[in-house]
């Protein structure tokens, strides 16, 4: 009879823990003792550090799990009932996969016999400690936060510019920030500079050519508003901004915030509230369009780049004597101004790209070969079709086997189960997502295939079709959707511009302009190909990039 063998699993859920209890290595040689004196050889380690036993994503447990049920060891050893799991309803479930795989769950540090009434009960009643254990730490800690925002102490993270976190004398174990002095008087120059009228990224430029660096970092547009924007400079420690409510984490209503003062204060309360009122300003009139805003009333939002540094083109405005104008600049120029400003008029840019498409691009003889790719293509719908149908089906039998595991925990154990309520929720979610995921398969089943029919005459009245859209410019959302098909960047150069687009995209049906990745009957095309021609075109004299000033 060959000698039994073992898998080892060790658990920390914090560096505290690792010093306060037992570290990783006490576990595994404790673990390792446990298995000599079962006469049973080690296979496989798993550790996994900085994981709540409440977590469901502890890699190395599920490796252990994935191994006993693959390789069938004799003993899956762990230190004791908490390292193994700390919701007793998941101990349940991953104790039957073992004891299906035929593996002996072993704790190294409690001496029970798991096969008697006696050590059943007491490893239950563990279970229990264990995971109310886990939610009493979670509240603890919470409160001690509380307390410790209420008495003014610094909470943890980076300590704010201007200042740095020290042991506070009466009590070593929590910190209070004090003022450091040479960075107190950037925090005081930079609030100086925007309270006089200066701009975020005229601030950082001017920062950087003075040599005063953000800690070890360059200052740029976003490391300035965020100073701009932190309350800490008024001497105040706040806690409680976000909370868990329900699962996930939510914003808290300003009226239920922890404010403290706390520290010394670097900046005037009339200074702060002057400033935030220029950057309120800013926000509602200056609106940055990066990333081809769904609210942009310019065309090309999120297709244009920077020929020098590859960012986007976004949309800064400029407030003349009667109006504002507005142009495309470099992004990178505009937060950091490490690439020269390139304002060009944006409307103009947009009138002269339009025509641009309207007569190299959109032409009846690329329509034409557009439409033939198209239904070149069309032998592989059928192909596409089977395989959304086998991933939804594969859903569906993955869903139904999670419902299944949870019934049996309740055929074994009945009124008896562990979170009772819990379980229940689980399964309804599981109905729920098994109903939703056969109304997409019905819906997949009664595709109809697509059809492309045309004929000359309808390419020279669909070109015609598309250029009065595209002149009309009455729904730029739509327009850059319909643009974002078959462009796949517009590179604006010192003196031209370059457009990479994809002739064989030009033609679908756009009745919806969803981000969808999965074809339908109603919106089908082929997979997005690499872009296969580049229209390169010098710019006309009054589009010439301008150099910004200020």
């Amino acid at each position: 009879m060959p000698d039994p063998t073992a898998v080892i699993y060790c658990r920390v859920s914090t560096a505290r823990q690792a010093e306060d209890e037992l570290p990783l290595a006490s576990q595994e040689q404790r673990c390792a003792d446990k298995a000599a004196a079962l006469g049973a050889t080690v296979l496989r380690v798993y550790r996994d550090e900085g994981r709540s036993g409440q977590s469901e994503d502890r890699a190395a447990f599920q490796a252990a799990i994935l191994f006993c049920e693959t390789h069938a060891p004799a003993y899956l050893i762990t230190w004791n009932t908490a390292r193994f799991a700390r919701n007793r309803l998941d101990a349940q479930l991953y104790k039957r996969r073992l004891a299906r795989a035929g593996v002996a769950l072993v704790y190294a540090g409690l001496d029970i016999d798991r096969d008697s009434d006696g050590g059943w009960l007491t490893e239950g009643i563990l279970e229990l400690f264990d995971e109310y254990a886990c939610k009493q730490i979670a509240a603890d800690t919470r409160r001690s936060m509380i307390k410790a925002a209420q008495g003014g102490y610094w909470c943890g993270g980076r300590a704010p510019l201007g200042y740095r976190a020290a042991p506070d004398p009466s009590d070593p174990r929590r910190k209070r920030l004090i003022v450091v002095e040479e960075e107190a008087a950037i925090v005081r120059r930079v609030f100086g500079l925007r309270a006089e009228g200066l701009g975020s990224r005229a601030i950082a430029v001017a920062l950087n050519a003075e040599g005063l660096i953000n800690r070890r970092s360059r200052w740029n547009k976003s490391s300035v508003l965020g100073l701009l924007r932190n309350s800490a400079v008024l001497g105040q420690v706040i806690f409680g901004r976000m909370a868990r409510i329900g699962g996930t984490r939510q914003a808290v209503a300003e009226s239920d915030w922890i404010v403290v003062a706390a520290h010394p204060p670097l900046i005037e309360r009339e200074t702060w509230e002057r400033v935030q009122r220029l950057l309120d300003a800013d926000a509602a009139n200056c609106r940055s369009d990066a990333g081809g805003s769904p609210h942009s009333t310019h065309l090309f939002t999120g297709l244009l780049r920077c020929g020098r540094c590859g960012a986007r083109l976004q949309i800064e405005t400029a407030k003349g004597r009667s109006q504002r104008y507005r142009y495309y600049n470099c992004r990178t120029a505009q937060r950091r101004g490490d690439c020269p400003p390139r304002r060009i008029p944006a409307r103009e840019l947009d009138d002269w790209l339009v025509t641009l498409l309207c007569r190299e691009v959109l032409t009846p003889f690329n329509l034409r070969q557009a439409f033939g790719e198209l239904r070149a293509q069309q032998a592989g719908w059928e192909a596409d079709r089977a395989a959304r149908r086998a991933a939804t089906v594969g859903r569906i039998a993955d869903i139904e086997r999670r419902a299944g595991k949870l019934y049996e925990v309740l055929e074994e154990l009945g009124r008896a189960a562990p979170n009772l309520a819990d379980l229940s929720a689980r399964l309804r979610d599981h109905a729920a997502e098994r109903e939703r995921l056969g109304a997409l398969l019905h819906e997949i089943d009664a595709e109809a295939p697509p059809t492309v029919e045309f004929a000359d005459l309808d390419m020279v009245s669909l070109a015609a079709d598309l250029t009065d859209m595209l002149r009309s410019g009455y729904n730029p959302a739509r327009i850059r959707a319909f643009c974002g098909e078959f462009i796949s960047r517009i590179t604006v150069e010192e003196h031209l511009i370059k457009m990479e687009y994809d002739p064989r995209r030009l033609i679908g049906d756009r009745s919806a302009t969803s981000d969808r990745a999965v074809p339908s009957k109603r919106d089908w095309l082929p997979e997005r190909a690499p872009p296969g021609t580049v229209l390169s075109r010098p710019l006309p004299a009054h589009l010439l990039p301008r150099r910004a000033h200020g």
